[in-house]
């Protein structure tokens, strides 16, 4: 599938070291730690987030959002009874700004209202892009804790 310069595909093997990448470089919070601490922090952080993911989701479909060729970042979606979920999107910071969630979520939304069904996801409370999924139609459906979940329905 594409978009206006963008275009989506399935993850593959070779998507790893990417994917650790765009871990990594979303964690600007632990920035400041020095490297011999930080690096073993984040490997083990990743490593525990795919495990947790492949437990809870495990027909989970991993895709990468690319510009050309060059990935430029990533999203977790599995379908769920009677709705999509959305489970992680991530840009790297590298490429944000640029509109890349917006269209990757516009797409996510074209493929739910293709299925009938709504789009579903959790975001935390605070994170800055409760304001992308307000702003492209996502409404809060409830509270869970620190995290909100919201969705789009067609």
């Amino acid at each position: 599938m594409t978009g206006p310069g963008v275009n989506w595909r399935p993850a593959t093997a070779s998507d790893a070291p990417f994917l650790h990448e765009l871990h990594h470089a979303n964690r600007p919070d632990l920035q400041a730690l020095p490297p011999e601490v930080r690096e073993p922090l984040l490997a083990l952080q990743y490593q525990a987030r795919e495990r947790e993911y492949l437990r809870q989701y495990p027909h989970a479909q991993r895709e990468m959002i690319c510009r050309g060729e060059r990935a430029v970042g990533a999203f977790l979606t599995a379908g769920r009874s009677g709705h999509l979920l959305l489970i992680d999107l991530a840009v790297h910071p590298q490429a944000q700004g640029r509109g890349l969630g917006t269209l990757t979520l516009k797409w996510l939304q074209t493929r739910a209202r293709a299925e009938g069904h709504p789009l579903v996801l959790r975001v935390m409370r605070d994170n800055p892009a409760v304001r992308l999924y307000a702003r492209e139609g996502f409404r809060v459906w409830g509270e869970e804790g620190l995290r909100l979940q919201m969705g789009w329905a067609p």
